[in-house]
């Protein structure tokens, strides 16, 4: 009677957890993700010359995949939106009226502006504003302002609109 009893609340025991793991997981699916923040990465030159890269992680499910092969983990990957050559005096951490490269077919312009770098390079402040020569051009604020997170600092060579 006993033997019963026990069987009895182990089977009732695991229902419940898979009720409750099955629970989860249709909540995870319906639940939006939330934004990835950007957040930058320096690339240090010869000469002390520095790029700034300005970045997103994506992630990219399993079920999303398209490889052929059975995966059950996401894979994250990283999408480049801007790029800066730094001109200057690195010691300075100030940068002022730096060309500003878009990931994409958008048209390179020159900005004027500053670009602060935090002496420990653990931020990145970016503010710069575009002047319209001409009444075609609008004026405005560069679309990769604000401020990073430097996630990590490297010695790989520098990003060219060749090789994205």
């Amino acid at each position: 009677m006993c033997i019963k009893r026990i069987a009895t609340l182990l089977l009732a025991l695991l229902g419940y957890i898979a009720l409750a793991g099955a629970t989860q997981s249709l909540i995870a699916h319906f639940v939006p993700k939330p934004n990835q923040q950007r957040y930058a990465e320096l690339r240090v030159g010869p000469s002390n010359q520095i790029q700034v890269l300005i970045c997103k992680d994506w992630v990219l499910e399993p079920e999303d995949m398209d490889s052929g092969q059975e995966s059950s983990s996401a894979e994250t990957g990283q999408d480049v939106y801007y790029w800066i050559n730094l001109v200057g005096n690195p010691a300075a951490s100030t940068f002022t009226n730096c060309d500003v490269h878009a990931n994409g077919p958008v048209r390179q312009r020159p900005y004027n502006g500053a670009i602060n770098l935090e002496p420990t390079r653990s931020q990145i402040t970016i503010n710069l504003q575009r002047t319209a020569s001409n009444h075609a051009d609008a004026s405005g604020p560069c679309p990769a302002n604000g401020t990073y997170r430097i996630r990590k600092i490297t010695k790989d060579p520098f990003l060219t609109k060749d090789s994205i």
